[in-house]
């Protein structure tokens, strides 16, 4: 769990948005077909992947290659709502048989993602609205888990 906590000590407003990188990798294995990344939400993309890397199918992002050389998959994993249940992801690497969930306590301004041979990073942004004299805390929690294990974590269906 990584709690954040900023507060405005300055005259005027904050009016920004902030994300973690989330640089995720499992056993070593570059990002292909068995890196599956999941929503709570019907995810819609301006700028889905390259169709020739990866696909956005219902709630799931997936590739359909591993990446080599210099290959990339950049997306955006739009479609969510304005409820923080919607800031629930799982990205699983079934060939190292592991996962990670992660959720924030915030709704959700814009989600990214980028990927190359060695990551893949999920980017989800929290908007800022922070006045002078008062703060905000925004809390990230990460699941890890096992996926020969009885109990699978996963984003709530909605």
């Amino acid at each position: 769990m990584i709690e954040h906590v900023l507060k405005n000590t300055g005259s005027r407003a904050i009016r920004s948005s902030v994300y973690n990188h989330n640089f995720l990798v499992f056993g070593n294995q570059a990002p292909g077909p068995d890196l599956v990344t999941r929503t709570a939400y019907e995810i819609k993309s301006e700028h889905p992947p390259a169709k020739e890397i990866g696909a956005i199918r219902g709630k799931e992002l997936v590739f359909l290659k591993t990446l080599d050389n210099k290959e990339r998959l950049v997306t955006s994993l739009t479609g969510f709502g304005s409820s923080p249940s919607d800031f629930d992801f799982q990205v699983e690497q079934r060939g190292a048989g592991s996962g990670v969930r992660i959720t924030g306590d915030h709704a959700l301004q814009d989600v990214s993602v980028w990927s190359i041979r060695t990551v893949f990073a999920l980017e989800p942004f929290v908007a800022l609205n922070i006045e002078p004299g008062a703060e905000t805390k925004w809390t990230l929690t990460y699941d890890y888990y096992t996926l020969s294990g009885p109990a699978k974590h996963g984003p709530t269906e909605k």
